[in-house]
């Protein structure tokens, strides 16, 4: 069952509250930042939702934290990180980068969340993925499989494929727009001033 799935105007606002005080006590930090709080602050998730929910269950426990979930592969993708236990040590280690992807350092989502929503995003039909299982069993107690070759020049899509696409399409829009986080903040400051 897919859980609350938190709008995106209510997560800038988070982004916003969580970042400005990081801000005030040290500029640099979210400086460095700043190219991947602009991607973030206008990733819009609210479409994923429709197309999610059908991955899920209506009976059982809502799955949490599912657009939080996304925001840290583009994160994690955007910083140059490989490996989802190391980037969920990662998390639970910087109250900035978990402010970053919309969660507090207390409620991080587990390397078992990240791969279950890997695996309900972007798997096949279990009965299908069932039945190739049961194929390559045949085939290697027959020693013997059939071998189906890919088309020259397809490539399989697969997800980090996807999320450096969604990288690469956010730096594209960043540019056209020239928007910066950091201006936000810095409005913001200065009207409290």
């Amino acid at each position: 069952m897919l859980g609350y799935w938190r709008p995106h105007a209510e997560y800038q606002k988070f982004l916003i509250n969580s970042i400005l005080p990081v801000y005030l006590a040290d500029k640099s930090r979210v400086e460095y930042y700043a190219k991947a709080l602009s991607k973030l602050y206008i990733l819009d998730l609210d479409v994923l939702k429709p197309v999610l929910e059908p991955y899920y269950s209506y009976t059982g426990k809502p799955a949490k934290n599912q657009p939080e979930i996304f925001r840290s592969f583009v994160l994690m993708s955007e910083l140059g990180e490989h490996s989802i236990t190391k980037w969920v040590e990662k998390l639970k280690a910087d109250s900035l980068l978990c402010a970053m992807i919309g969660v507090s350092s207390s409620d991080v989502p587990d390397v078992g969340n990240h791969y279950d929503f890997l695996n309900r995003l972007w798997l096949e039909n279990p009965q299908v993925s069932k039945a190739k299982k049961d194929q390559n069993d045949r085939c290697r107690i027959k020693w013997r499989c059939p071998q189906k070759a890919r088309a020259r020049g397809k490539k399989r899509l697969n997800f980090w494929t996807t999320i450096h696409s969604i990288n690469i399409h956010l730096d594209a829009r960043l540019k056209m727009s020239n928007f910066n986080f950091v201006s936000i903040l810095e409005d913001l400051v200065q009207r409290a001033a």
